[in-house]
């Protein structure tokens, strides 16, 4: 299994997420799990999130923009040293976060739940960064 097999969906897209809030964690896992994906980890902090995704290795992480101890931008950018090609979706509360995110090829999307951006996000993400710019993508 490679690669693009995850990326058009033809196996489990594994996915980690760091998300401060437990219950949005909660959320989102379920919204992706019922979406066919795989949730290999979680984590609430930055220093979780870095010691796990190299030993997990997922195709994509969820980030939260903000958790207590840092900024998902930088793990992000941490975790591609270990992780190569790893696929980056950063939730924001407010939509001028945007600009701060930019730094890093990544996808950008509002923290919605409910939304179908988070989905088409977290694939255009395991498609590898910087592959739709007209659809959302930073970079």
């Amino acid at each position: 299994m490679d690669r693009d097999e995850e990326a058009t969906g033809a196996t489990h897209l594994r996915v980690f997420l760091l998300i401060g809030y437990g219950r949005l964690r909660a959320q989102i896992r379920h919204l992706l799990e019922h979406e066919g994906m795989e949730v290999v980890g979680e984590g609430a902090s930055v220093r979780e999130a870095l010691r796990l995704l190299p030993r997990l290795r997922p195709r994509v992480a969820v980030l939260d923009s903000t958790v207590s101890d840092g900024h998902g931008i930088e793990v992000c950018r941490q975790a591609r040293e270990s992780v190569p090609g790893l696929g980056c979706v950063l939730l924001a509360s407010y939509p001028d976060e945007a600009p701060q995110q930019s730094q890093v090829d990544c996808e950008f999307v509002l923290r919605e739940i409910g939304s179908h951006r988070l989905l088409e996000a977290v694939r255009r993400a395991a498609e590898g960064p910087g592959t739709d710019p007209e659809n959302g993508s930073q970079g």
